[in-house]
């Protein structure tokens, strides 16, 4: 894999619109055991909620977590919607190319010390106009899960050159320990990633 990065961890700070934004101190404790066993992970970071003191944040206490773009708003704008409309637990969907260009240089430009560009979309759920932008703009990795399988707007994308993970199954953890669970990165199919979801992490 590449770097040899076996996790990520979605939701930086944000993932779920009834709930608070996670504090520092928050985010800290549940990724401890990363940063005390000095284990690298990409950090799923939400752009439109992540802040200039997030980032420093990121930079000097988590120095093992490698910044991915996890959409704008994670649907907060478009929550409600009903099911399977357009847009639908899907941040990119029908929204304009000059919006979605401008956000991918945002992201670029604000996390410009990673060597590492890529994509976790929100609900694991992508659409071919943001793919086609972040190949643009020489992202090399996209993270996908059950969601990116399952869901008919996701059918015959195309990833283009980008290196593809997948998360899935016991590799999708809620709810749990990350030191009852990292074990499973053993187990792993080729090209997989273990997933944790930063507030749902167990402390």
């Amino acid at each position: 894999m590449s770097n040899d990065i076996k996790i990520r961890v979605d939701d930086f700070l944000v993932g779920d619109f009834s709930k608070p934004k996670a504090t520092h101190k928050q985010a800290a404790k549940a990724l401890s055991y990363f940063e005390e066993n000095n284990i690298k992970y990409y950090l799923a970071c939400v752009l439109d909620y992540t802040t200039e003191d997030d980032i420093k944040f990121i930079q000097k206490e988590l120095p093992n977590a490698v910044p991915l773009y996890h959409g704008n708003q994670h649907n907060f704008d478009r929550w409600n919607l009903p099911k399977n409309s357009i847009g639908w637990r899907n941040d990119f969907q029908g929204r304009s190319l000059p919006y979605l260009q401008t956000k991918i240089k945002e992201f670029k430009d604000r996390f410009s010390y990673s060597n590492i560009m890529g994509i976790v979309a929100p609900f694991n759920s992508f659409s071919q106009d943001i793919l086609d932008i972040i190949v643009q703009h020489n992202f090399s990795i996209a993270c996908t899960g059950p969601e990116t399988k399952n869901l008919p707007s996701q059918k015959n994308l195309n990833f283009h050159n980008l290196k593809v993970y997948h998360s899935e199954g016991i590799y999708y953890s809620f709810k749990e320990t990350v030191a009852s669970t990292i074990h499973r990165i053993d187990t792993m199919p080729e090209n997989y990633l273990m997933c944790y979801h930063l507030l749902e992490i167990k402390c």
